[in-house]
């Protein structure tokens, strides 16, 4: 992808303090060294490299309102550079909820009322006049800025000062005016609305022919919506990294915490790839032996982007929230709602608070349930009647960080869509390892069994879906095929005890302890890490373990998209990466050896 520069190759071996220093500055991509240098010389800078040390800060309603429009914006541009098929659609409510219910009433009771209005005699026109306005905004809101000569012209045809007294007059001519909307529209529309706009010209009746008008005029400004998408794309990808990383301080600056789940999943992978890293000889006596064993920081922020494909995403927040100094941090989490009338919370403030931020904020802003730890009303007298009620102050139980939570969603697929290749592949290993005489002359039998397989396991991942009968039907089906093909050659039949032997092995494949899922899942980590260790901008995949040829195809291309997302994920958030690992890292070295380079940086 253009997006990715050319990110330095940096190895997993033993490295001295003085690389590190340097390495820390390689997580970013060249073009953003020198931005990622201010950053960690900037006064901002200094608060994300210690947040366990800057004071509690309580975070008001209004500023918590402030950070998740941030946030918004930063996953909306998010989402339009990195998905390329990125477009908005018209929302269709599912048949019976509550919100389709009610816009239906209300859409029907709005429609009958002008209907009533057009038959009076004389004709009442001011729902009519309203529509009109209305289709007037939406109109000259397709207009760009050079298009003066019709942006007059619909102003002066549809002015609704004057239509208005056209209307007390009783001479407005309304299906004149809607031929006229419905010409316009034909002229700004997209080709691919102009059979919806040809159809309203066929209606007759003036009620249902502004329905449709407003319906096809929601469908151009969902069009309108997805060309400014297109449109803007290269733009914010030429200066969407920069743009992210603003945003995301903005969101620092309102929310000080807003690093702390970063700092515990980058430091749990530091401990991880430290324990594998083994301590060299030290050359001086009397020195420390791990002081030459510092790991990389490249293979630190590898090793934590592969956790992210093992990761629990129903139970654990992304990263994980582990806070130690539960005093310092006590008050980081808090929010006051004011406002809300006494009472109104029920019996259980928690859950009250838990269902109103979702509802205010937007469901989307909170992807998963949110977690109230306590919340309560002000420690004053309750308020008598007409006094302003007590501000609620509620303490979240985790506010999960921003760094991921734009890919959240990306990570969670690329996750499913590896566990069930994995699931695959296994089932193609163990079939050809007992049965690779009876399928020996059925050079399709791999890729018919691989489309198989996949399609029977589609929607493993959801909680009613049966894991082990949906394996225990695969080995059925395989038997059953190879049984007719031995037959078809004139062979014998595969025995009972095969078969069985065969079924019992498939349906043993989820078992956290199953030998070949565990040696497949090992080969494509090992493979998915070398993804992550190629150039940015080579065009040759990696060579694919052994084992894993039936699944090749897919597996380069979910190894192309993982790698994808975390060099971007890199190149937007590398500085507060950087600066985590600098001091995670130092900590493990004696203070005397740090590089006299580091404070400069």
């Amino acid at each position: 992808m253009p997006l990715n520069n050319e990110r330095p190759s940096v190895g997993d071996d033993q490295i001295s303090d003085t690389e590190l220093s340097e390495r820390c500055d390689s997580v970013t991509s060249s073009s953003d060294y020198e931005c990622s240098r201010q950053s960690f010389t900037s006064d901002s800078s200094s608060k994300l490299n210690s947040p366990a040390s800057s004071p509690p800060q309580v975070v008001t309603f209004d500023e918590l309102m402030a950070a998740t429009g941030n946030f918004s914006n930063l996953t909306l541009a998010h989402e339009i550079v990195v998905n390329d098929n990125f477009r908005i659609d018209e929302i269709d409510l599912p048949p019976n909820s509550l919100e389709r219910r009610v816009k239906e009433v209300v859409h029907k009771a709005f429609w009958d009322c002008l209907e009533s209005e057009l038959k009076e005699d004389p004709p009442e026109y001011e729902h009519a006049m309203k529509l009109l306005e209305e289709i007037k905004e939406i109109l000259l809101s397709f207009l760009s800025t050079g298009a003066n000569r019709l942006r007059n012209q619909i102003c002066e045809v549809l002015d609704i000062d004057l239509l208005r007294q056209q209307a007390e007059h009783d001479t407005v001519d309304i299906r004149g005016l809607a031929g006229y909307v419905i010409t316009i529209m034909g002229k700004l529309c997209a080709p691919v609305r102009d059979e919806d706009v040809k159809k309203l010209k066929a209606t007759t009746d003036i009620v249902p022919l502004f329905r449709e008008i407003f319906h096809v005029l929601d469908l151009m400004k969902m069009d309108m919506i997805n060309f400014t998408i297109q449109n803007l794309r290269p733009h914010l990808q030429h200066h969407s990294v920069e743009y992210e990383r603003e945003t995301f301080q903005q969101i620092l600056d309102t929310l000080p915490s807003g690093l702390d789940h970063t700092t515990e999943w980058i430091k749990e992978s530091v401990d991880e790839v430290s324990a594998s890293v083994p301590s060299a000889p030290s050359s001086s006596p009397g020195a420390e032996c791990h002081s030459n064993s510092i790991p990389s920081p490249t293979s630190v922020l590898n090793n934590g982007f592969l956790k992210l494909l093992h990761w629990d995403y129903e139970k654990k927040v992304i990263p994980e929230e582990k806070c130690d100094d539960l005093e310092n941090r006590s008050c980081r989490s808090n929010i006051r709602i004011v406002g809300i009338p006494e009472g109104m919370e029920g019996r259980s403030m928690e859950t009250f608070v838990e269902s109103l931020l979702p509802k205010v904020l937007g469901e989307d802003t909170f992807p998963r349930r949110l977690e109230i730890e306590r919340a309560h009303r002000a420690l004053r007298p309750r308020p008598g009647p007409g006094e302003r009620p007590r501000i609620i102050i509620a303490k979240f139980l985790r506010y999960q960080d921003k760094t991921l939570m734009t890919d959240e969603t990306r990570f969670r697929e690329l996750q499913q869509r590896l566990d069930q290749l994995k699931t695959v592949a296994a089932v193609l290993v163990i079939t050809y390892n007992m049965l690779n005489s009876a399928i020996e002359g059925l050079p399709e039998f791999a890729n018919r069994l691989k489309k198989t397989v996949a399609i029977l396991l589609d929607g493993m991942h959801s909680q009613v879906f049966n894991l082990e009968e949906a394996l225990k039907s695969i080995g059925i089906q395989i038997c059953s095929e190879v049984n007719k093909s031995l037959l078809d050659r004139g062979c014998s039949v595969l025995s009972t005890e095969t078969q069985g032997s065969l079924i019992g092995q498939l349906c043993s494949i989820p078992q956290e302890d199953n030998p070949i899922r565990n040696l497949i899942n090992d080969r494509i980590q090992l493979y998915l890490k070398k993804f992550l260790s190629i150039s940015s901008s080579s065009k040759c995949a990696p060579p694919v373990p052994g084992g894993l040829s039936a699944i090749q195809s897919e597996l380069e291309l979910i190894g192309a998209q993982y790698a994808s997302v975390v060099n971007f994920n890199k190149q937007v958030y590398g500085p507060f990466y950087a600066g985590i690992l600098r001091k995670l890292l130092f900590t493990e070295a004696p203070r005397e050896t740090a590089p006299t380079g580091t404070n400069s940086l």
